[in-house]
């Protein structure tokens, strides 16, 4: 069964265990071979253990297996769980886990370093990455397949539209992202509405930055979308106009300025900035 090509297997596999793709969770199985072998290969390449997030119906599990490396499937469906253990059953290296990704013990996961790798669903894909980037998530690398406006958002620079808190986020805790693959509606089924795209991720390699002052930063800078830092700071910390100037002035920024034109580092000072207000 996993020699044959991935869009009859998968259309095979449909009929054998009378599926519906259930659209609550997001479900949009990969039929483009090319493109799952494209990231199998990338994650495999590292040599490391491997996490697979929504296995589905085991487009990047089969050519992820056939590297004899251990892997982990997570799966939130039991239906699809049944299938992948169907489908791996014989193969020692392989464990099937039925569970939220979202939920599981990163423990459970990550007992030494490995390399994340899945196509993510798209309601919960931004949650899925930051939790991926969690200090407990020992991921060496990240390989994942997500709407393309997600993607975008990630690889965003700052005066865009797309810039935001992902944006910011991804900065904090990645040191490259590269994309691996295009794709449209007609690489799923069932065809999505939006493009995908598949990134490679590369976390930072001494950890992220003080992740509260980056959070407080952000919850400040970006509480009002397109208004100025002075009035976005005013509506999110109930400040009067006084000591909103006199936050942004100990941060070095101009409140005139918005959050979408923040660097990372600008972020941080303006982070260190207000917690230090807070504690007087």
């Amino acid at each position: 069964m996993r020699e044959l090509p991935l869009r009859a297997r998968t259309d095979y596999l449909l009929r054998r265990f009378r599926l519906r793709p259930r659209k609550s969770l997001g479900q949009n199985f990969l039929v483009n071979e090319g493109a799952a072998q494209r990231l199998a290969q990338t994650a495999v390449a590292a040599g490391l253990p491997m996490v697979e997030i929504g296995g589905g119906l085991g487009a990047l599990t089969v050519p992820l297996v056939e590297s004899g490396q251990p892997l982990k499937v997570v799966e939130i469906d039991a239906a699809l769980a049944q299938v992948l253990g169907w489908l791996t059953g014989d193969l020692p290296h392989v464990e099937v886990i039925l569970g939220d990704f979202l939920e599981l013990a990163p423990e459970r996961l990550w007992p030494e370093p490995a390399v994340a790798v899945g196509n993510l669903p798209y309601l919960s894909a931004s949650a899925i990455l930051q939790r991926l980037w969690e200090p407990r998530a020992a991921n060496a690398l990240i390989i994942a397949m997500m709407q393309r406006e997600v993607a975008d958002r990630l690889r965003a620079t700052t005066g865009t539209k797309a810039y935001g808190p992902l944006s910011v986020l991804a900065r904090a805790h990645l040191s490259e992202i590269a994309v691996l693959a295009q794709l449209g509606p007609g690489s799923f089924v069932p065809a999505p509405e939006v493009r995908s795209t598949a990134l490679k991720m590369l976390p930072c390699p001494d950890g992220p930055p003080d992740m509260e002052l980056l959070d407080l930063a952000l919850r400040g800078a970006f509480s009002g979308r397109r208004k100025t830092l002075l009035n976005s700071l005013k509506m999110s910390k109930n400040w009067d106009k006084e000591t909103t100037e006199e936050v942004l002035r100990k941060a070095g920024l101009d409140g005139q300025r918005r959050g979408e034109t923040l660097e990372l580092a600008e972020l941080l000072a303006l982070g260190r900035a207000m917690a230090r207000h807070e504690k007087n």
